[in-house]
């Protein structure tokens, strides 16, 4: 059984390491696949695991060119423990969004992220500086007051955060929803 885990190990890393037919600006999706593969069959066997080189991130493939493997490779980061590679590559998605959508998700999961890393702190300065912006979104609320009323247990400032967004958002439904989501919760 250990003789075939290392044959199949062996030949999706000859597989991964040649991949000048996978081109990731037009198949992100199945080059994240890959990753998260290659991730999950390297967990907890250190002898034989799949070296993370062989990842299109320590390769340096055209990171650069997807939101959706950049964001990939700042929460690989974080899980390895490498806080500040993963917030130059969060700080940098957010400098060139190429679509709102991409951006408002991108600003939530940065919110959190902050939360977990530099604290409560640090994701209330982030997001007074985005609620300034002209191209912030409802979902930027709706991410910090749940992050203070889920992880920080701050009903109080929760609440007064879907409030102030409610000025600027009152005919959005699905800030609608949220804020309703969260008045149930109480």
């Amino acid at each position: 059984m250990d003789v075939a885990k290392h044959v199949l190990r062996s030949e999706v890393t000859s597989a991964i390491q040649v991949n000048d037919y996978i081109n990731p600006k037009n198949l992100p999706q199945l080059m994240l696949s890959k990753i998260y593969w290659v991730l999950k069959a390297s967990k907890g066997d250190t002898k034989d695991s799949i070296p993370l080189s062989t990842l299109p991130f320590e390769r340096g493939n055209q990171l650069r060119d997807s939101e959706l493997l950049r964001y990939a490779y700042a929460e690989l980061e974080e899980s390895r423990g490498s806080f500040q590679p993963a917030k130059k590559t969060g700080e940098g998605l957010l400098k060139d969004p190429t679509n709102t959508t991409a951006l408002s998700h991108i600003r939530t999961g940065f919110i959190r992220f902050l939360r977990r890393t530099e604290g409560v702190e640090a994701a209330r300065k982030y997001f007074l500086a985005e609620r300034n912006s002209p191209s912030c979104t409802y979902q930027v609320y709706v991410a910090y007051a749940m992050v203070a009323f889920c992880l920080d247990k701050d009903a109080k400032v929760a609440h007064k955060v879907f409030e102030l967004g409610l000025k600027h958002y009152m005919q959005e439904p699905g800030y609608i929803l949220e804020y309703a989501d969260f008045l149930s919760r109480l």
